[in-house]
């Protein structure tokens, strides 16, 4: 349902920022936009479902989010942009961009699971 908007997304970032700096700067901004949206998303619907096990009907709320992960976010942070820019650079390039999207996709996410663990009192573990 809103795959449609985060291909477009995708795209549009693409079209402006890809080759600045002779990076893919708009694929790399579309996986990170995409991966703070999914982590924030992501945890809230884990709390709408854990008030929903205490009787609260959140069933409309957690399918409009799953939605929006599954649709948006999965359209909007592809992987064939990722592997198809990586093959279009340089080789120094390729490992300097690659490692940089994981590296700072990972820490995006990690930093709101932190903070909402200790905004929240959340025990992941």
């Amino acid at each position: 349902m809103f795959g449609m908007f985060g291909a477009l997304g995708r795209h549009g970032l693409g079209l402006v920022l890809n080759g600045k700096k002779g990076y893919p700067i708009g694929t790399f901004s579309a996986n990170m936009i995409g991966s703070l949206i999914y982590t924030i998303l992501y945890l809230v619907k884990g709390s709408l479902v854990d008030k929903a096990d205490e009787g609260n009907d959140y069933t409309l709320a957690i399918f409009f989010i799953s939605s929006i992960l599954t649709g948006f976010c999965s359209s909007l942070t592809t992987i064939s942009s990722f592997v198809n820019d990586i093959y279009n650079l340089d080789i120094l390039k390729r490992y300097i961009y690659a490692v940089t999207t994981v590296l700072i996709g990972q820490l995006i996410s990690c930093t709101i699971f932190a903070i909402a663990a200790y905004a929240f009192d959340w025990n992941f573990f």
